[in-house]
């Protein structure tokens, strides 16, 4: 009976974690937009820069967010990471550019998940008509990812994988009929 009780415990606090875990995958990768900021480059004019980062093992994100102060604003920028004790965090930052120091003070974070070996990404677009999926987002594209893929693998050998579309990624949206639809010729029974 102790052994079904704890093994039932271990189950639940699994459980919890996904829960929370797919909430802010959720919340942060449905909501991407494509967002340009000028970038400081020691230039003397500053060149605007995608705030989109797709790596094979995090992704930097502009997102639009409920928000509960005026000052707040509607837009975050946030990403995933795994820190040196293998907990996955979300880290928030409130204006571009995303900070590469992690540890910087105005960055905020929240705790996802423990016992974490690896977070893996993969980015949907289109080439020619077929979906491909890349394993590192070009951050000269001018446009985010249709969609992000991401899974996670514990250090137990346990794995999920989260897809969520984009919001922003209208670029090969299709409104009405397809291409290949309008050129069919429709003949009356």
């Amino acid at each position: 009976v102790v052994e079904s009780w704890s093994h039932v415990n271990s189950h639940a606090e699994h459980i919890e974690e996904l829960l929370v875990l797919d909430r802010t995958v959720d919340s942060i990768l449905s909501n991407v937009i494509p967002f340009t900021w000028p970038l400081d480059t020691g230039s003397v004019k500053k060149e605007p820069a995608q705030i989109f980062v797709g790596a094979p093992d995090h992704v930097i994100v502009s997102y639009v967010h409920n928000f509960n102060q005026l000052d707040d604003g509607a837009i975050r920028y946030g990403g995933f990471f795994i820190d040196r004790n293998s907990d996955l965090y979300a880290y928030y930052w409130d204006r571009p550019p995303f900070p590469e120091d992690l540890n910087d003070p105005k960055l905020r974070k929240s705790y996802l998940a423990a016992g974490i070996e690896s977070v893996s990404c993969q980015y949907a677009d289109f080439d020619e008509d077929a979906l491909e999926f890349l394993d590192e987002w070009d951050e000269e594209k001018t446009y985010v990812p249709l969609a992000v893929l991401m899974q996670v693998k514990w250090l137990d050998g346990r794995h999920e994988n989260w897809l969520r579309r984009t919001a922003g990624s209208s670029l090969h949206e299709r409104h009405g009929t397809w291409e290949q639809e309008r050129n069919r010729v429709r003949r009356r029974p």
